[in-house]
């Protein structure tokens, strides 16, 4: 399994793990599941959160000429267009002064970027030392002959499940 699909597959999981009414067996299985997948979780965590020094100066400092450059309403605030993006007054003028920072802060992009690289690595690659939590169908939660679970939950449970199809049960 792939780290990328870990993740994916723990935070669909969490999810269903906090829906009720599930048969007891099902549920122990989620759990497990989780339990083993969170390991590989927090060591990709641990690697995406790593600080660089001189980061937050530099977002700071990003930030600060952002806000000098932006349009300002008629409260003197910066003017944010989509939620996110500031509207900017004189873009040649704002790019020259990022470019300006970004040759300041040239060693710590650089480390940034390599950090990205080694995030995007580890993510296509495989979940070291991961042993799956298998589970029988015949405990995948039914009802009425129709599964209670999502297509997208039942996708990131697939590599779990063992046993035939004909195992699974009409209902609870």
């Amino acid at each position: 399994m792939k780290n990328q699909t870990a993740i994916d597959t723990y935070n669909v999981l969490s999810q269903l793990n906090s829906e009720r009414g599930m048969p007891l067996k099902f549920e122990y299985a989620v759990v497990k599941i989780i339990q083993r997948l969170e390991a590989v979780v927090k060591g990709i965590q641990a690697v995406s959160s790593k600080k660089i020094d001189g980061q937050e100066e530099y977002d700071q400092e990003r930030i600060k000429l952002l806000i000098s450059a932006s349009s300002k309403d008629e409260k003197g605030n910066p003017i944010i267009l989509n939620g996110s993006n500031y509207k900017i007054e004189d873009q040649a003028d704002f790019n020259k002064k990022i470019e300006k920072l970004n040759k300041k802060h040239e060693a710590l992009l650089d480390a940034v970027k390599a950090r990205n690289e080694e995030i995007e690595e580890l993510l296509d690659s495989d979940a070291e030392d991961f042993e799956p939590y298998m589970v029988n169908v015949k405990y995948l939660p039914v009802k009425d002959g129709s599964c209670r679970l999502s297509i997208a939950q039942l996708k990131h449970m697939m590599p779990f499940l063992e046993g035939d199809i004909e195992d699974i049960p009409e209902t609870d």
